[in-house]
């Protein structure tokens, strides 16, 4: 049997300009979760169930390949790779510095762990749209609702589970 389980996911260190970006990466994942433990999802069927899980998988998989590629353009947009010097460091850290006033947290108190996620990546620096990395990102996210959307109005049945899909959406959708 297919082994549909949640991918593992690597762990790296993000870099503190685009931690924001860690945790709605946190808040898309942890968003499908609830097809591969919510026991009161209704499939079509049992090879739905496995068609779904698949495809949900390949999703995460997609988005995770898109946050580390993000991560990597990151690091060499700013030369954060091997011995860093305490020039580039330095350097690096001022233009964290000079970002923190973008940072707009929502302080209000949300249910729903991939909600709490989204809420803290409004806490850490993002890039802005157009900076290094970010369009792919976008186009990551879109691709991932898009691939939930479709998977589980193929698979599912229940029309409160497909509806979650639209009213539960951690993350603005990006204008593309």
């Amino acid at each position: 049997m297919a082994d549909f389980s949640m991918p593992r996911i690597e762990c790296l260190h993000v870099p503190q300009g685009i931690r924001g970006h860690a945790f709605q990466a946190m808040a898309l994942i942890s968003f499908v979760e609830k097809y591969w433990i919510d026991d009161s999802v209704k499939y079509k069927d049992d090879e739905s169930k496995g068609k779904a899980l698949a495809e949900l998988a390949t999703a995460v998989t997609a988005l995770c390949t898109a946050f580390d590629d993000l991560v990597e353009t990151h690091r060499d947009k700013h030369m954060l790779r091997g011995e860093v010097s305490q020039e580039v460091k330095a350097g690096y850290l001022s233009w964290c510095k000079a970002r923190q006033h973008t940072i707009r947290p929502n302080t209000q108190y949300i249910e729903g762990l991939h909600l709490q996620y989204a809420g803290r990546a409004t806490q850490h620096l993002r890039l802005r749209m157009g900076e290094e990395g970010s369009i792919s990102w976008a186009i990551a996210i879109y691709a991932f609702y898009l691939a939930a959307t479709t998977t589980v109005r193929k698979y599912v049945t229940s029309k409160s589970d497909v509806d979650y899909i639209k009213e539960e959406f951690p993350l603005k959708i990006p204008e593309l």
